[in-house]
């Protein structure tokens, strides 16, 4: 299984990464949006409860599989786990590639595991928020694949693809034993 996380983030005047505000983007980036429709159909994609009800219905074809701390929880259409773990592992079942799709929670479970990061980095604008991605180093990625255009509103918006690189003491590298290889190119 390959596990990749999907993020739209922008810097706020602190210097975080605001990937949310109250419960819902704060902008609106319809070129993001295609983005990550085309990177993550056909795809798993695994999102925390709140994520799910921040979209408010699964995403069409993807196998979508939502984490709550809630057993009793359900949702038409979706898988649902309490546990991140058990999630992944059926997911592996599911499909090749595992989207990450949010939220802050999540992605601060994920970060360490991750193989790849598909990153929309709004550098145009500073953004307010109450949800953050977690800090990640340059240094454990390298891009393998970069784009950049200009959203009107937002400004420079680049969208980039990073391949893990090294896995410290703390990371288990989940590629290690596999098949999987990469072809190494990018843009």
């Amino acid at each position: 299984m390959l596990l990749s996380m999907i993020v739209a983030y922008a810097e706020n005047e602190k210097g975080e990464q605001v990937i949310g505000k109250d419960n819902a983007l704060p902008w609106d980036i319809k070129k993001d949006m295609v983005w990550f429709r085309e990177q993550t159909s056909g795809s798993v994609v695994v999102m925390g409860r709140k994520t799910y009800e921040s979209i408010g219905r699964t995403l069409p074809n993807r196998d979508n599989i939502i984490l709550s701390s809630d057993p009793e929880y359900k949702v038409e259409g979706a898988y649902t786990f309490t546990d991140l773990d058990a999630a992944l592992e059926f997911a592996n079942v599911q499909n090749h590639e595992v989207f990450i799709i949010g939220g802050e929670s999540l992605y601060t479970q994920c970060i360490g595991r991750v193989d790849r990061l598909y990153v929309t980095y709004i550098k145009g604008k500073k953004y307010e928020g109450d949800s953050f991605f977690p800090k990640w180093s340059l240094s454990d990625f390298k891009p393998i694949q970069k784009e950049k255009s200009e959203d009107e509103v937002n400004g420079t918006v680049n969208y980039t693809i990073f391949q893990r690189v090294k896995f410290t003491n703390k990371q288990i590298d989940p590629l290690a034993n596999s098949t999987y290889t990469s072809n190494g190119g990018g843009v």
